[in-house]
């Protein structure tokens, strides 16, 4: 089991003075499964926001493995190991794109990276045996389904991890 874990304490955001989060805490242990619930508008999005670097005016802190850090972009999150599966699966994925193609975008979208197209399809397959899905990676996004889309729009990386 993952010793790893991430705590988010007195979590504060306001957009135009409209306060979007109030004093949050939220804390994760690796190696378990968590749910974030609560009414429309509670904050869920805007505090997995913060987690993920898209909103970096927060307040508060966020540490992983009881070390501080400072998540002001979604690079800073990513290099941090923390990923989020947008909950709009059909905005996540770039149409026209294949499977394997979207799996790997950030790959493919890193500065000076040098592929081969059986590489790519070959870590994507790879990726989708890890939540034991198989589909055909060189299919075009655009012919899945929503139900097809969800099962691999986390582009090759685990939902949310804390830490590597």
């Amino acid at each position: 089991m993952s010793t790893n874990h991430l705590v988010m304490r007195d979590i504060s955001l306001a957009f135009a003075g409209f306060s979007a989060l109030s004093h949050v805490d939220f804390t994760l242990r690796g190696g378990s499964v968590h749910a974030l619930t609560g009414a429309n508008g509670a904050g869920k999005s805007t505090l997995m926001a913060v987690l993920c670097g898209t909103h970096d005016r927060y307040e508060g802190e966020i540490a992983i493995n009881n070390q501080v850090v400072a998540i002001r972009s979604p690079r800073e999150a990513k290099q941090l190991g923390i990923h989020l599966v947008q909950q709009e699966v059909d905005v996540a994925l770039v149409p026209g794109l294949s499977i394997a193609e979207n799996i790997m975008l950030d790959q493919l979208a890193a500065p000076g990276h040098a592929y081969r197209w059986g590489e790519v399809r070959r870590r994507a397959k790879e990726a989708l045996a890890q939540l034991e899905v198989t589909l055909d990676v060189r299919r075009a996004v655009d012919s899945c389904t929503l139900a097809e889309n969800s099962r691999f729009c986390w582009r090759g990386r685990s939902p949310i991890t804390a830490g590597s």
